[in-house]
This record gives C-alpha cells, structure tokens and sequence, in this order.
C-alpha cells in the first residue's frame, strides 16, 4: 500500500545518522533528491497498525529520509509493506508518540544536496569556466590530464568541453553520424576513452591489456557487455566497468587492487591521480587512500566533520 511518510510515525527516540552500510542519511537523502535512485532502489518499509495509527515497525533512519523528503516536496507516498507483528517494548523508546526523532549527529540538508563543488585547475581561466559551467544536473565530469581542460554533460544530453588534448577533440567531433558523447575519460600520456551515445566507443590507450579488455563486447558473437566507465592509472594502469556491472583492472595503484580483490566489494565508480591516490564508491560507500595534497585533504576533512559525503573526486594532471 502507498502511505505519506508524515502519516507514519517513528517508534524510536533516535537514531544514527548512518546506515548500518555506513553510508550517511543525508548521502541517501542526496540522491533520492537529486533522482540519482528512486525509494524502489531502497528496501522496503514495513509498518504496523496501533490504536488506529501507523507507526514504522522496521526502518526509522529510512522514514526520517522520506520525511525530510515530503518536507520539500520531493516525494507525496511510499510504498510499505504492512505487518500484525507487535512491535517489541524494547524497540518501542519513543517519547512522543512517535510524532519526531532525534538524529544523532550534526546533518545538513538547508542547501540542494550534490549542489556544492570544490575544484582547482592549473589555469585560472579554465577553474573559472569549470565552476561556471558546473550544476547538480552534471552527468558526467571529466578533468583532462595532460592539459588545464575538463569534458562536461548534463543529464539532459548537452555537453561541453573546454582545453582537451587535439586527438581527443577530433574523436568528439569527427563523427560522421553527429552521435553525442555521454561519458569521457582521461589518463596521462594523452590516453583517453569516449563513449558515444550508441553505445560505441573510441580510444587511445598504450597497454595492449587495455586495448583487449575495451574491444571485449564489440567482437562479433561476443556478450554484448560494453564499457561503461574507465578510470586510467599511474604507469600504464586501468579499471573498467561494464554495463552488466562486471570489472576488470591491471597495473593499479597496490591499496586500490587490495579493495578491488575483495570478493565481496563491488566498485562503482573510480577515480586515479597520476601520483597513485584514489577515490571509489564502493559498496555504495566512498572511499580515499593515498591523496597527499593538503587542499583535497583539508576539505574532505571539513566535509567529513559535517557529516557530509563525497559523492565524486575526480584528479587532474598535476600530482594529487
């Protein structure tokens, strides 16, 4: 049945303000509001009846994120599934009737959550143009390595690109059928990777593992599989996810393959700095090694004590 989270009450007196993943109510909170996932995408609440009242029998961090929600008019309904199970007396601590809860923890949520960027690239005219041109409905973003430049596109198939390395110019723009790029990606030594919204793809990369790896999916009777995001290492190295989620990677930075080996960790997105630091989602839940640059570091610091997550971090050219 569908039912207004502002209709449901909570049956703890607080809650934390991460998940049991440790991913944080406000990172939730972010995507849903920016429709980056859907409540589908969030396993379901279940809610139970008392003296005339519903009340959530398991998910009270999942309700306060749907509250807030309302609150803003992101969302009207939910679904919930419905029980008769009595909620035990030790889960039942609320003080007020179920009506609020303290979230324990600072959170904030007074400005559109993915709306902040930090950035700096070696030509100031270049950082200017890239904080200009930069919005929450950024779909992809790309900072060139051998060059001061970046590749932007929007969720609504508009891109732009600005101080891209020639070849990789020609590859946007020499495509006889006018296709769009939808996802770029750069590497040192002039490497990089664009694919176009067919599906198709185009390269440059000087690692024969990596030239196998991408053509896998395009050969003729192949699983149609194809390259959905690619991240380019230090000395060679790389990490490709597929459109079926699978990923391969060689040659990446020793603390980023130990987190890759993991069999139960599933990357999502990652990010590699020419000097070997990087950044991932993995299991749904950001992750940094190795960033030595005091600026980065100062403000996923200052982002971290407010109880904020990185969403994306993505390095330049110059170390770190």
């Amino acid at each position: 049945m569908h039912i207004k989270p502002s209709n449901i009450r909570f049956t703890h007196d607080s809650i934390k303000n991460r998940f049991s993943c440790n991913r944080s109510l406000q990172y939730t909170y972010g995507e849903l509001y920016n429709e980056r996932i859907t409540p589908y995408d969030i396993p379901t609440l279940t809610v139970t009846r008392i003296d005339g009242l519903w009340f959530v029998f398991r998910g009270n961090r999942r309700l306060w994120v749907y509250r807030k929600l309302e609150d803003r008019g992101k969302l009207h309904t939910i679904y919930v599934e419905v029980t008769d199970e009595s909620i035990p007396r030790r889960r039942f601590t609320t003080t007020n009737e179920g009506r609020e809860i303290v979230l324990r923890g600072s959170y904030h949520l007074e400005h559109s959550p993915g709306s902040t960027v930090w950035a700096r690239l070696s030509n100031e005219s270049d950082e200017q143009s890239f904080l200009d041109t930069w919005s929450k409905e950024a779909q992809c973003v790309a900072l060139a390595i051998d060059t001061s430049g970046y590749f932007m596109r929007w969720r609504d198939g508009q891109w732009r690109y600005r101080g891209l390395p020639e070849d990789c110019v020609d590859c946007i723009n020499d495509r006889k059928d006018s296709t769009h790029p939808e996802y770029v990606a750069f590497g040192s030594r002039e490497r990089y990777f664009v694919r176009f919204e067919d599906g198709s793809s185009q390269w440059y990369a000087d690692s024969h593992s990596f030239n196998r790896a991408a053509k896998i999916g395009k050969k003729k009777g192949a699983p149609k599989s194809l390259p959905k995001m690619v991240a380019f290492g230090p000395s060679g190295g790389w990490w490709i996810l597929r459109d079926d989620g699978s990923s391969q990677w060689d040659d990446l930075p020793d603390s980023l393959m130990e987190e890759l080996r993991n069999v139960q960790s599933s990357a999502s997105f990652v990010s590699i700095s020419t000097s070997g630091g990087w950044f991932a989602i993995i299991n749904g839940s950001w992750k940094y090694r190795d960033v030595t640059n005091t600026s980065i570091t100062d403000t996923v610091a200052d982002e971290e004590a407010n109880y904020r997550d990185i969403h994306r971090m993505h390095f330049g050219g110059e170390p770190d």
